[in-house]
């Protein structure tokens, strides 16, 4: 009997197959073909690139400001709305099939570790607004543009877990995901307190 297919991995391997051929990709084309997923789709595929080590120059300013509109349309049970703008602004197919296959690998490697449970944190009208408003915080944490190691992992990891969480049902992925965001606001804390060269040399 074939294994059915995650949801979030049918949704990656369309988005390989629509750009394949292509040298760019209009984000319009993206949301179009993610638009019946959900917003936690969206939210995978743009905080994937940011929860690696090796990532894109430049691009978590614009990449955060995208999901920080998603998480407070989320919160507030809203269609989400692109401005013109974003919905003009090509990026790589390259980076999108990348993007998508890490999205692919991410999963499997959790596949064992992710299933249904605390439906709470996953259902309830509380948390879908809680869950979006640290979405919405975490992703406008993201798009601050630092030259720190890891310091965008660290907005970034919350933001996949949420996603993932979501999409699969797993309340344990959102409860992780606190955890996480409270480091990420105590790593940022301290940068704002100690300053920049203090947190670095944790970091070297």
């Amino acid at each position: 009997m074939k294994k059915k297919e995650r949801p979030v991995v049918a949704s990656m391997n369309q988005l390989i197959e629509m750009v394949k051929g292509q040298k760019k990709v209009a984000l319009e084309k993206i949301f179009k073909l993610l638009a019946n997923k959900g917003y936690a789709t969206l939210l995978i595929i743009f905080s994937i690139p940011f929860c690696f080590p090796m990532q894109i120059p430049g691009s978590s300013t614009p990449f955060g400001l995208i999901m920080a509109l998603v998480g407070i349309r989320m919160a507030f049970s809203h269609k989400v709305w692109w401005p013109k703008w974003i919905l003009k602004k090509e990026v790589s197919a390259v980076h999108v099939r990348s993007f998508a296959k890490k999205v692919i690998w991410a999963n499997e490697k959790l596949a064992t570790l992710i299933c249904p449970r605390l439906p709470l944190l996953v259902n309830s009208a509380f948390f879908s607004c809680f869950n979006g408003i640290l979405v919405a915080i975490d992703s406008l944490i993201l798009a601050i543009p630092l030259p720190i190691p890891f310091s965008n992992m660290v907005a970034a990891v919350p933001i996949f877990l949420i996603a993932i969480g979501l999409i699969e049902e797993d309340g344990g992925a959102i409860l992780l995901s606190y955890f996480v965001s409270i480091l990420c606001f105590f790593t940022y804390g301290a940068l704002f307190f100690l300053g920049k060269t203090y947190l670095a040399s944790l970091f070297s």
